[in-house]
């Protein structure tokens, strides 16, 4: 969006009384223009619910970094800061906001499924990843290491589907497998855990990743015999996605939540409600990475009832 169409979104919320205004944008530098127009809207009775910013950096963006406004940061399924939470003085709670299933875009989520030997397997769809019919794509897999010209060199990946372990310059060999003419690209982690990536751009071919457990499975599998495998990629409108812009939703509902409950509270009193039924995490009390902590819905309406 645009900085322009921000501020009339919040004139907007102003003149339709709009209670909770949830914010999941940011700038690196404040903007006087916003800062005042966000100052106006709090002063007008809104709650401004906003994202810290996805830099995995000690400075929260704007305009989340504005005293009148609700600072949500990110955290795993483990509790754990995300890597690419901002974090800092102005730190309020934190939300969830890693592996988070989000509405997009129609079209532009990526839904795959993967069959290999009659055995399934788990896969992540790359961002901007190619599609395939509905049917799916059969083709044989074929195992190429760590997708290096000399992996491809002198062996016949028409058709196919590469298998390759990720290892450096993921781009790279991308490339070297589409120019070996596959039908589609599978890679797996060479860590524990989901791998979860972009390709930058729309690319023609279906690239889904696996774990690393699940990769050197199917690796095996193909390294000892024919392996043909059923890959589907079809659109959705709804993907997993990480970001601060995830966990902010999460708090901005469970303060309409709280207003449901008492219609009465100010935006005032729902930050010190937020605050003061956060589960702590990290240092005790507040720190600058958790801010007052997780946000607990059951909490915050019993305080709320209070």
């Amino acid at each position: 969006g645009t900085g322009t169409s921000i501020l009339s979104g919040l004139d907007w919320a102003i003149k339709n009384r709009m209670q909770v205004l949830s914010m999941s944008l940011g700038l690196g530098y404040s903007n006087p223009a916003l800062e005042k127009a966000c100052q106006k809207a709090q002063e007008a009775g809104c709650t401004l619910v906003v994202a810290t910013g996805n830099h995995g950096a000690a400075k929260i963006a704007y305009p989340a970094a504005y005293p009148f406004c609700i600072a949500v940061g990110a955290v795993d399924s483990a509790l754990q800061l995300a890597e690419f939470s901002n974090y800092g003085p102005e730190m309020w709670v934190t939300a969830p906001g890693v592996n988070v299933y989000s509405s997009v875009i129609q079209g532009n989520g990526r839904l795959g499924k993967l069959t290999a030997n009659r055995k399934k397997f788990e896969v992540t769809v790359l961002q901007f990843s190619g599609t395939t019919t509905a049917a799916g794509l059969k083709a044989p897999v074929l195992f190429a290491g760590f997708g290096t010209q000399d992996d491809f060199a002198g062996r016949n990946f028409t058709g196919a589907v590469a298998l390759l372990e990720l290892g450096e310059k993921p781009g790279e060999k991308i490339r070297f497998a589409k120019d070996a003419g596959v039908a589609a690209i599978m890679i797996y982690n060479n860590a524990p855990g989901i791998l979860r990536a972009s390709l930058g751009q729309p690319f023609p071919l279906p690239v889904v990743s696996l774990t690393q457990d699940a990769g050197k499975k199917l690796a095996a599998l193909a390294q000892a015999g024919a392996v043909e495998a059923t890959l589907s990629v079809l659109p959705t409108d709804h993907d997993y996605y990480d970001g601060t812009s995830m966990a902010c939703p999460h708090v901005s509902g469970l303060c309409a939540l709280v207003l449901s409950a008492n219609p009465a509270l100010t935006n005032v009193q729902l930050k010190e409600i937020l605050k003061n039924s956060a589960t702590d995490l990290g240092d005790a009390g507040w720190d600058q990475k958790y801010g007052w902590g997780f946000i607990n819905a059951e909490k915050a309406l019993q305080t709320a009832a209070q």
